[in-house]
């Protein structure tokens, strides 16, 4: 069904300040909405409206150029009283550990032996205890 046009559709987008009218080719337009349409410049077009690009703004991000050593040891004390900086540091520490160690500045690690989690080797014999990390 052909959709009617008449110049009340007109008068409203004189009211909104529209100056083009998309249509797709099925509409009827009557003459006094024609008549309105040209003596307001209003157009008639069957293009596609072009979509709106809205400007972003730059936000400002924070930078750690004006902070000092001692707003960040502030910074640091009131994690560390709200209990912020602990639970910070258990979130980053593997859960998965194969193995609890303990390690030396100069690069040694040390292993208890009795912390490894070991799983077991499949060898296609039931009875065999093979294991593997």
């Amino acid at each position: 069904m052909k959709k009617l046009i008449c110049a009340k559709d007109i008068e409203q987008l004189i009211l909104k300040g529209e100056k083009v009218v998309y249509i797709d080719g099925s509409e009827i337009i009557t003459p006094s909405a024609k008549d309105l349409a040209k003596n307001n410049e209003i157009l008639f077009t069957t293009e596609a409206p072009a979509p709106k690009v809205e400007t972003l703004e730059a936000k400002k991000v924070p930078s750690i150029e004006g902070m000092d050593s001692e707003m960040m040891l502030n910074f640091f004390r009131a994690m560390m009283d709200k209990g912020l900086l602990q639970e910070m540091l258990e979130c980053l520490k593997s859960k998965n550990l194969l193995f609890e160690a303990e390690s030396d500045p100069n690069g040694l690690k040390v292993v208890r032996g009795k912390t490894v989690k070991m799983d077991v080797f499949d060898t296609g014999n039931p009875n065999a205890k093979a294991y593997f990390q």
